[in-house]
């Protein structure tokens, strides 16, 4: 595919908004000296190729590798996220001999314990550090399974460990304890905008990409198909910059150079989010495998759509019959459950369950009991002795039933019911019995948080007047349904003028600032191209 350079419109200051099919800047002037061209190698070297660079990796503060350095924790960096753990790995081309057992052990398997798991598609090369990265995660809520298996394979060596995100302070103690390891805890946010910026500078190429919708009704999440493209990076006029990192929750930030950032909004509706309400909803497993049952999903059996309301288009205020009106608004529209059936151990369900009512009996009922059936038995006796006739022995075996039946009324409601149920007296209506998939709800739930955080996102883009928006992190792994949710909002609500950003190694950028301050980068460092 080679998309032609559509539209570069200049501000009133001279600088100019971003392509519609590209992520680079120039000026007017600048591009009326250059001839369009179809050549996809051409329109790459034009985006990234700028001499002198106004941005290197000496804006980081990045020192050079200490190649003599004993600590194996010089090749490690680790975000330990709400919901996953994640691991940046460096092999260097020359292992030294206290940092050998550590990659062999990493690179004879792709499978660590029950969740951890190494991405061998990211594998990265690094001609500058001479070596290549390796990417691995797992569920945080097994980190101290992590150090156990840590402490029983390998005699580590590590003496300092870089690390971010909450888990860097909370298993700050455990460390220490287990493996006498000393954790360095580094701000979160920082971590992720130096990774970032990093993966940027070395693979300015490649990293990034977005998507363009081939057909359907722009805007729905349902309809037409989505084609992936690469999108080539000029890093020198990438600034000012919105990354929305979307976690466990999600934050916004405005970049506007490589150490300088600001964290401007965010919500608490993200990754774990999702992911806990389709444990509860759909039992799923993982994380893996909720995504895999919302790609067999459809969200307009659990949606509520405009043509449901409307029969068609609300062509009015320009909403598509596919526009999502409500958010699992059918489920409530309706009569419902889902196909799921949740049923806790030694528990009958409820049809299962004999209906009792609880009745206290108290100590002068029970006396009260004693002597009416005293007094019935004597009374009984008295008759019997008088009997004369089968009426008055009928009428000698009533009387003795009347203490039984009292017994029966006071100590066994719930087989006599003297009191009226509400449950069984209350009018039924017959509705039309719907049964939502779990497939259904896990991919309407993907929409729900993939709609949002574009929202947001995109209010936040006008708000400090940048046409660039990066969303990284781990939600968007193994999710292209949230990918293609976020490119298809944003595009409509913006006509066009902001092209949604992905990244290929989006979830582990914490975890690369992490390592790059393990290797030497300094945040306190002046700012020197």
């Amino acid at each position: 595919m080679t998309p032609a350079l559509e539209s570069i419109a200049e501000t009133s200051k001279g600088t100019v908004d971003i392509e519609t099919d590209s992520v680079s800047l120039t000026s007017n002037d600048e591009e009326s000296k250059r001839e369009e061209t179809d050549s996809g190698a051409k329109r790459s070297n034009f985006l990234t190729s700028r001499s002198p660079r106004k941005y290197s990796f000496s804006c980081l503060g990045l020192n050079p590798r200490d190649d003599e350095s004993t600590d194996p924790g010089a090749c490690i960096g680790v975000d330990f996220g709400g919901t996953l753990t994640k691991v940046v790995f460096f092999e260097d081309d020359s292992v030294s001999e206290s940092a050998k057992e550590l990659t062999e052990y990493v690179l004879s398997t792709t499978k660590y314990g029950r969740t951890g798991e190494r991405d061998t598609h990211l594998q990265l090369g690094c001609p500058r550090f001479g070596g290549k990265f390796h990417f691995t995660r797992f569920e945080s809520s097994h980190t101290e399974g992590a150090v156990k298996l840590l402490k029983s394979k390998l005699r580590h060596r590590i003496q300092i460990l870089h690390g971010t995100g909450g888990g860097a302070h909370k298993y700050k103690s455990l460390f220490k304890r287990e493996l006498g390891i000393d954790m360095e805890p580094h701000d979160e946010l920082a971590t992720v905008v130096t990774g970032i910026v990093y993966i940027l500078l070395e693979h300015p190429d490649t990293e990034c990409y977005t998507y363009v919708q081939k057909s359907g009704i722009p805007g729905s999440e349902t309809s037409g198909s989505m084609e992936k493209v690469p999108r080539p990076v000029n890093v020198d006029h990438l600034f000012p910059l919105i990354v929305v990192n979307i976690g466990s929750g999600v934050s916004v930030l405005k970049v506007d150079s490589p150490k300088s950032f600001a964290r401007v909004s965010g919500t608490a509706l993200g990754g774990a989010t999702y992911y806990g309400l389709c444990k509860l909803l759909c039992l799923c497993k993982n994380f893996d495998e909720a995504m895999d049952m919302a790609e067999l999903g459809d969200s307009r059996n659990v949606n509520l759509l405009v043509k449901d309301i409307y029969g068609g288009a609300y062509d009015s205020i320009g909403l598509s019959p596919e526009h999502t009106a409500s958010f699992f608004g059918k489920s409530a529209a309706s009569r419902g459950t889902t196909s799921c059936s949740v049923k806790s151990k030694g528990r009958k369900s409820d049809k299962e369950q004999p209906r009792k009512k609880k009745q206290e009996v108290s100590f002068w009922e029970r006396l009260g009991l004693v002597v009416t059936s005293i007094l019935s038995a004597n009374l009984v006796y008295t008759v019997t002795e008088q009997a004369t006739g089968v009426f008055d022995y009928a009428r000698a075996a009533v009387l003795l039933a009347c203490p039984f039946f009292l017994t029966f009324c006071l100590f066994y409601p719930e087989k006599l019911s003297l009191v009226k149920d509400e449950e069984k007296t209350a009018p039924q209506y017959e509705e039309e019995h719907v049964e939502f998939s779990p497939e259904d709800i896990s991919r309407a739930l993907v929409v729900m948080i993939a709609q949002n955080v574009t929202q947001i996102a995109f209010l936040n883009a006008r708000l400090h007047k940048s046409s660039r928006v990066v969303f990284t992190g781990n939600f968007l792994r193994h999710n292209m349904i949230a990918q293609r949710t976020l490119s298809k909002s944003m595009r409509v609500w913006s006509n066009g003028e902001i092209a949604p950003l992905f990244m290929e190694h989006e979830g582990y950028f914490g975890a690369m600032g992490s390592f790059l301050y393990s290797s030497g980068l300094s945040p306190k460092r002046d700012l020197k191209d």
